[in-house]
């Protein structure tokens, strides 16, 4: 994996205040307690912020925080703005929302004022077009109260890709032991007969944005039925292709998922279904 050759631009604000660090008191380093966005950034916009904003607000009104959803998109603009050239700005931003700083203890403070942290990173990351996925044997945990969340605690993803490495692969097909959910880092769709097939997210796994640019706008110009529903890992091959996606990398084609180094699991084949989505992907405002 390679990054776009930019100048050094990687800077924090926390609460607005360029260069200021987090609380040792806070909620989101005690506990996790608190959601994130990792966006694209190209030409100095955010192509699919609208998505990311909705999620962001939906993630905190689930655990009970109260943003203020203006004052955090002025504070993204601000850095936005602080770091273009000539209008020109390619990088990773990431924006994190935590209860904020308070005491000892589990119980809510329902008037602690939350933390936003902007992070700005000149690595805007890029990936091959294909890709082989590991088998990962840890399951991940069920829980409706967290499922879809892009909440901060992410150890059982550490875990998963620390096996990932460990077996010599990127990325890994996740599963809560019995059916398929994500990657360890980006949602999954598989095809059969011209049609795709998502995990639905009900239990855990993350409502990823990609996703849902595909499931809203890309399949439906491409002229894609789109079925979400549980996939047991025994129908991995029932399938003929797949692809894994997220807000950053975008589409990538999977070509094989592994037991290990030496064996496959399934082996993909190139499907016209797939290259029509990965058409409308390259006209869509995420690529322009």
């Amino acid at each position: 994996m390679s990054s776009v050759n930019n100048p050094a631009i990687d800077t924090v604000s926390v609460n607005g205040q360029m260069g200021a660090s987090v609380s040792p008191a806070d909620r989101g380093l005690a506990y996790g307690d608190g959601v994130f966005e990792t966006l694209r950034v190209r030409d100095g916009m955010v192509p699919l912020w609208q998505y990311h904003r909705e999620r962001l607000i939906s993630g905190c009104q689930r655990l009970g925080i109260p943003l203020d959803a203006s004052l955090m998109e002025l504070w993204v603009n601000e850095l936005l703005t602080a770091h273009k050239q000539d209008g020109q700005l390619h990088a990773t931003l990431k924006i994190i929302v935590t209860r904020g700083a308070g005491g000892r203890g589990y119980g809510i403070d329902p008037h602690m004022p939350p933390t936003v942290v902007c992070q700005l990173h000149s690595a805007l990351p890029l990936t091959d077009h294909s890709t082989a996925l590991y088998l990962c044997q840890q399951p991940l945990a069920r829980s409706t109260m967290l499922a879809g969340l892009k909440h901060l605690n992410r150890l059982e993803n550490v875990l998963l890709k620390a096996e990932c490495q460990q077996a010599g692969f990127d990325d890994g097909l996740v599963t809560d032991s019995q059916f398929i959910i994500e990657t360890v880092s980006s949602n999954v769709f598989f095809e059969r007969d011209g049609e795709l097939y998502t995990p639905e997210l009900n239990e855990c796994g993350v409502a990823g944005v990609m996703r849902r640019f595909i499931l809203e706008e890309l399949a439906h110009e491409s002229g894609i039925k789109v079925h979400v529903e549980p996939i047991h890992k025994d129908q991995l091959h029932s399938f003929s292709s797949a692809i894994c996606c997220n807000s950053l990398r975008g589409i990538v084609v999977v070509e094989k998922v592994m037991i290990n180094r030496d064996r496959a699991l399934v082996n993909f084949s190139d499907s016209k279904t797939i290259h029509r989505l990965l058409s409308s992907l390259k006209a869509s405002r995420f690529c322009i």
